[in-house]
């Protein structure tokens, strides 16, 4: 959410790598993280290697986030959809 609260009000109708920086850092100390930004303001970002607990936790308290900003996870619908190792995908929707 801290992210996503990033994007409330975005800066100019193209990302800066200012703006991508500062998103950025809400990643770095959890798992790799891939951030895509062609669709801007709507960002997506990619958590690599989650293991299947961490994946199953994430499917069910960071399925859907709703505030100034929505963040959604794409696939995943449910903890059974996780295996050993996870690519997980979000979408930030300002």
């Amino acid at each position: 959410m801290a992210a996503a609260a990033e994007l409330a009000s975005p800066l100019g109708p193209y990302p800066t790598e200012a703006a991508k920086r500062t998103i950025r850092r809400h990643f770095r100390a959890h798992y790799p993280a891939t951030l895509r930004t062609e669709f801007w303001p709507q960002v997506l970002v990619t958590l690599h290697h989650l293991d299947k607990t961490t994946c199953a936790d994430a499917s069910i308290v960071a399925r859907r986030m709703e505030g100034l900003v929505v963040v959604e996870l794409e696939r995943y619908r449910s903890a059974e959809d996780c295996g050993d190792d996870n690519d997980m995908t979000w979408w930030i929707l300002p």
